[in-house]
Formats: C-alpha cells, sequence, structure tokens
C-alpha cells in the first residue's frame, strides 16, 4: 500500500483538509486514488492507519494503531553538504529511523546551514522518507546550531561519538535493554579541525571511525547512524522500533 502523512490523523472519515494541500494534490489528483483503494497513514508522532477511499476526495480510516516511541533513539549532528546532497541526507534519515537531525555550523563548513523557508522544504523531504519507509516518527529538523553549542545540548545524552578521520576510534558500547539517547556528529568535507576535536575529546564525545576509506559527509552520516543504533538496540529492528 502506498502511505501519505496525514498530522491530523484519527479514525474515522477525513476529508482533503486533513491533508496538506500537496498531499492531497498527489493522492487524488496525480495518482488519481479511487473508490476501493486502500492506503497508510502515518501522522509523524507513532500513529499509523489503514484506511479506504470511499468516495470523491472522502477516505475512511479503519485501522489504526499508536505504537510506542523506540527505546534507541539516535540524534543526528551533521554539517550540512550541498544542497541536492542534504536532500537526499534527510530521505535517508528518516527512512532508518533517525530521531532528530540537527546542521551544525564548524570551522570547515562550506554550506552554510539553511534558514527560515528553506526548513519546509527540508521537512519535506523528511515526510517523504518517512512514507517510503512507513516510519511512523518524523524525525524532528531543528535550527542550525554551532558545533560549540551542540556540544552543549549532547552533555545530557547518553553516549555521542564523532566521525573520526584520523583512524583514532573507540569501542561502541552494548548496552542493551534501556532507554538511551545517542549523539553522532559527522563533520564537513576534510573533517573536524583538530581544535575542534580537543573540544568534542575535552566534553567526552568519542572518536569513531567508519573504515580506512574517507566518506561523503552524507555516507558517514547515514552508515554511522545505522552502525551506533544497531550496535545499541536490544531487538532484532536496528532501532528499536517495532516491525
Amino acid at each position: 500500500m502506498r502511505c501519505f502523512y496525514c498530522e491530523n490523523l484519527r479514525e474515522g472519515e477525513l476529508s482533503p483538509s486533513d491533508f496538506s494541500k500537496n498531499e492531497s494534490t498527489h493522492l487524488f489528483k496525480v495518482l488519481r486514488g479511487k473508490t476501493g483503494d486502500r492506503i497508510l497513514l502515518i501522522n509523524g508522532t507513532g500513529t499509523i492507519a489503514e484506511a479506504e477511499i470511499i468516495g470523491k476526495d472522502s477516505i475512511i480510516v479503519d485501522v489504526i494503531k499508536q505504537l510506542p516511541a523506540p527505546n534507541i533513539k539516535l540524534n543526528l549532528f551533521v554539517a550540512p553538504p550541498r544542497k541536492q546532497k542534504i536532500d537526499s541526507l534527510l530521505k535517508q534519515s528518516a527512512e532508518i529511523g533517525v530521531w532528530s537531525i540537527n546542521l551544525i555550523e564548524t570551522e570547515r563548513g562550506i554550506s552554510q546551514p539553511e534558514k527560515g523557508s528553506a526548513f519546509m522544504r527540508m521537512r519535506q523531504h523528511i515526510q517523504e522518507g518517512c512514507k517510503q519507509a512507513h516510519n511512523p516518527f518524523l524525525p524532528k529538523l531543528n535550527p542550525p546550531i554551532a558545533l560549540k553549542n551542540a556540544i552543549i545540548a549532547i552533555s545530557d545524552m547518553d553516549a555521542a561519538y564523532f566521525g573520526s578521520t584520523s583512524g583514532n576510534t573507540s569501542k561502541i558500547e552494548h548496552n542493551k535493554n534501556k532507554t538511551i539517547n545517542i549523539a553522532w556528529l559527522v563533520g564537513p568535507e576534510g573533517g573536524f579541525t583538530d581544535d575542534e576535536e580537543q573540544l568534542m575529546l575535552g566534553a567526552g564525545i568519542k572518536p569513531l571511525s567508519l573504515g580506512q576509506w574517507i566518506m561523503r559527509i552524507e555516507t558517514a552520516a547515514i552508515t554511522g547512524s545505522h552502525l551506533l543504533a544497531y550496535s545499541y538496540s536490544s531487538s532484532s529492528s536496528t532501532l528499536g522500533i517495532p516491525a
């Protein structure tokens, strides 16, 4: 079944006004949804539902459930790559179940985090990733933040790692059966500076190498997120989200 995003998700009948204009247009005009078609709906906060189109521009939700929040919450802090690459990174982050996405400003950053109206476009890409994966938890997209402020925000988390290109690496902990918040920091092209690495090390953030080869920002972000979440997960689902 195709999956659609509906923030105002509930049991019973829904109309186009319950969807964003883009979602309503996509369902009823682009895909030409017709009576009897079955679809999935998610609202971004853990609710997933099955529904049926019962008439022109009308849908009835007949199966709905609320999933518990995952035990393993992977929070990605990343120096943004250029526009087209950040779009792909956002979609893939949503597909693998990243809990939050935080754009960071670093010394070697070549692409400044977008602000204002661009956030609406970025959020749309996150929604597309969730629909693709049928992930009912929409990753939170936070405003751009300087690295030093990100480090302060991370101080309350249970574990934190940064991408190391120097070959230094820490052993990933395997702390099972616990609700845990993990931070994964990925630097810009060229990596973090020595000063930035020292700042993170001083805050207890551990270096983590993903191998001998230097990865693109978006590759390191997704690979590291999946690796860390899997390592900490206490279930067969890599991010602790019920299958």
